[in-house]
């Protein structure tokens, strides 16, 4: 049955990823690359846990983008009206997914998975993203929960 079903289909799958999702957001902020970076990372971080998967591609993009604008506030809003049109998405309903991504934070010091933290420290490429003190335990811990 499987077979017959791709043969229809051409064997033409695709992945959503949040990835293009990222980009969109971050055009409509001119976000800096600080808050792209960030983005990017708090994604990577969720990679391999699989409560992210009830989450679609579009969610796990927006829920980046708003905990990387919360984390690294300068006085504007988190989630603004021209984000909330554009995706569809109210700053609550992202709140399930960012609280993910927070508990991933907090938890990541005794993570097994180090690597995207280890990509993150590079000073030449990412400006050490990772190692941000707005980024340790107790900040998100404070900033979140």
């Amino acid at each position: 049955m499987e077979k017959k079903i791709l043969t229809v289909m051409n064997f033409n799958l695709n992945f959503a990823d949040p990835i293009p999702f990222i980009n969109l957001f971050l055009n409509l902020i001119k976000g800096d690359r600080t808050v792209s970076n960030l983005s990017y990372y708090l994604i990577d971080l969720i990679l391999h846990d699989v409560r992210s998967t009830r989450f679609p591609p579009s969610i796990q993009a927006a829920s980046a983008v708003h905990l990387a604008r919360r984390i690294l506030s300068d006085g504007s809003p988190d989630w603004d009206r021209t984000l909330q049109f554009y995706s569809g998405y109210s700053e609550c309903s992202l709140k399930p997914a960012a609280a993910l991504m927070a508990e991933v934070l907090v938890d990541l010091p005794k993570s097994p998975f180090q690597a995207a933290r280890t990509k993150y420290a590079s000073m030449s490429r990412f400006r050490g993203l990772s190692k941000l003190p707005a980024l340790s335990p107790t900040s998100i811990k404070r900033l979140i929960f």
